[in-house]
């Protein structure tokens, strides 16, 4: 993208973003192209997802260098994203054996959690 757009509530453009910052599929490099864009890194829809939120609510292994540029890009609406962070923290070890993960795995998503968790207190959350 390209210049300014205005993301519509209930919008595509919406509905891309928060795909785009989804913590288990979105990617920094996609969401940058968004940010880049001018999309409100605060937008949220009727359900009250948020930017923020969709990037701390995971299944697997959060992503800390997505959750912290849409830190630095100014994000403020996250509800309960360190609640989330936390429980992905601390469940990591009961799904192991589900995910199929090693170890090691759940060292890393421990780890991941722990970035996530760092950079949440640090904005204020």
């Amino acid at each position: 993208p390209n210049g300014t757009f205005q993301l519509k509530a209930g919008g595509m453009q919406v509905s891309l973003f928060l795909q785009a910052c989804d913590g288990d599929n979105g990617t920094v490099e996609i969401v940058k192209h968004f940010l880049d864009a001018k999309a409100d890194v605060n937008c949220q829809i009727n359900t009250g997802a948020t930017p923020l939120s969709k990037a701390c609510s995971v299944d697997n292994m959060l992503n800390p260098d997505l959750v912290q540029l849409l830190l630095t890009a100014g994000a403020t609406l996250g509800g309960d994203c360190l609640a989330s962070a936390q429980g992905n923290c601390d469940t990591r070890e009961s799904v192991k054996e589900d995910r199929g993960w090693t170890t090691e795995q759940v060292k890393e998503a421990q780890d991941r959690a722990d970035k996530v968790i760092a950079a949440l207190k640090k904005a204020g959350f």
